[in-house]
């Protein structure tokens, strides 16, 4: 994908806070639907009929007796749904114990267990069809999941996906009963991935190859294979989050994900104000930026930069590629967040902290950022030769409010529907390729 190439870019970096947080992981690894496929075409081929992908598609994390009607019913079998049942349950037992692990899953299972991370199997299948699917080949390795739920067997999962039950079912066997947004979900089909969101859990997806794009659209992330996941992209809750949370938690209130989707990028009294009036938190503006100051002068030493980054700051540097810094923070707050990145960021000529800036009146998603940073360089770029790169959401209206092109990086929590705007998304910067907007190729 080639973008508008430019004369002149200019870059503004986001980096962003980090520290682990635990998560509850749990999902499908073994590959078994093309043996679903042959099952399946096997048997509708009796009656002259194909098991087409569409069809795969509408039926793909179904319990069996969902499954069984729906293909009665498109294929118009002349059959019952314990015929069906009983006939195709009859290759199971040949084709389950060809079942492959999908590429990678060995490796994320053992890593999650080896770093102490609690893990569950969420299936839609039968114990029969579990107990085929492992036996003699996987059992050591999902031995590793101490929690599972076998939907179409568990009682307690009245209804299949595209229904959430069988995930908050699953979320329920973890001892401490972790809430919805602390779970990530492994999900193959369309089915799963609505069953996760619909429980408002986290989900990566692992689509078919075939399947349309526009169909993945809910999922947090979507990868090609296992093997492309990077578990540091969701071990990570930002030092914002922490504060916030620390001072809601005194008055029995919670900071969450969609709260602060709505204050990132906003000035520090706008989103002071934002907190205390959704939360209802009985403080003035002025009461609340003390307290979070005092908070943040010890979390923000702790900033980590965005895998990537670095690499990026300097590859343009090396190329004398203008570069600047346009965040939101005051001089105070970046001065800490910098502590330890000094030698990197003494590599951006041009910096401009919005809250510390008389010239930006407002905050994002206003684009009053932009044009002051773009105002710093000595040839005064126009806003078509700008790129930005943002993580949130105001940010990214910001700079197209500005006219300028933004590549985002978002939070993995964020539904990918909302970030249209953006010229392009990523899952990470170290997936960024800079030749795609004109500028030198990274030569390593």
């Amino acid at each position: 994908m080639k973008f508008l190439l430019k004369k002149y870019i200019t870059t503004y970096i986001i980096f962003r806070k980090v520290k682990f947080v635990k998560k509850y992981v749990y999902g499908i690894f073994i590959d078994t639907e093309d043996l679903y496929t042959d099952l399946f075409q096997n048997y509708v081929s009796r009656y002259g009929k194909n098991y087409t992908f569409d069809l795969k598609l509408k039926l793909m994390g179904a319990q069996p007796q969902e499954t069984a009607k729906i293909i009665i019913a498109e294929l118009e079998l002349p059959v019952t749904v314990e015929e069906f049942l009983t006939e195709t349950g009859k290759g199971y037992e040949e084709l389950f114990t060809k079942s492959q692990l999908m590429p990678g899953a060995k490796r994320l299972i053992e890593h999650l267990h080896n770093k102490k991370i609690p893990i569950g199997l969420a299936t839609s299948s039968t114990k029969k069809s579990y107990d085929l699917k492992v036996q003699n080949r996987h059992e050591e390795l999902f031995a590793l999941f101490p929690y599972k739920t076998l939907g179409s067997s568990d009682p307690e999962v009245k209804k299949g996906k595209p229904h959430p039950d069988i995930f908050l079912v699953a979320a329920n066997r973890f001892p401490d009963k972790p809430k919805p947004e602390q779970c990530l979900v492994f999900e193959d089909s369309v089915n799963g991935v609505q069953a996760a969101r619909a429980a408002g859990m986290q989900v990566v997806m692992v689509p078919d190859p075939r399947v349309d794009k526009s169909l993945t659209m809910q999922a947090t992330q979507v990868i090609k294979s296992l093997e492309d996941f990077k578990p540091e992209l969701f071990d990570t809750e930002d030092l914002y989050t922490i504060g916030f949370q620390k001072v809601a938690s005194r008055f029995g209130k919670e900071f969450t994900f969609a709260l602060k989707t709505k204050i990132t990028g906003s000035h520090s009294r706008e989103f002071s104000a934002t907190i205390i009036n959704d939360l209802e938190l009985p403080m003035t503006i002025e009461e609340f930026m003390e307290e979070t100051r005092q908070i943040f002068n010890d979390l923000f030493p702790q900033s980590s930069i965005l895998p990537g980054v670095s690499k990026l700051i300097r590859h343009l540097h090396d190329h004398n590629i203008p570069i600047g810094l346009a965040t939101s923070s005051s001089k105070e707050s970046y001065d800490l967040k910098t502590r330890n990145h000094q030698q990197l960021f003494d590599l951006i000529p041009y910096k401009t902290w919005g809250t510390s800036d008389p010239e930006v009146k407002r905050g994002k998603p206003h684009p009053d950022i932009f044009f002051v940073a773009a105002s710093k360089y000595p040839d005064k770029p126009e806003p078509e030769k700008c790129l930005v790169f943002e993580d949130s959401l105001n940010g990214v209206r910001a700079a197209r409010a500005a006219g300028m092109q933004v590549v985002m990086v978002p939070d993995p929590r964020l539904d990918r529907s909302l970030t249209q705007e953006a010229t392009l998304v990523l899952n990470s910067m170290e997936e960024f390729k800079p030749e795609d907007f004109g500028l030198p190729p990274y030569t390593e």
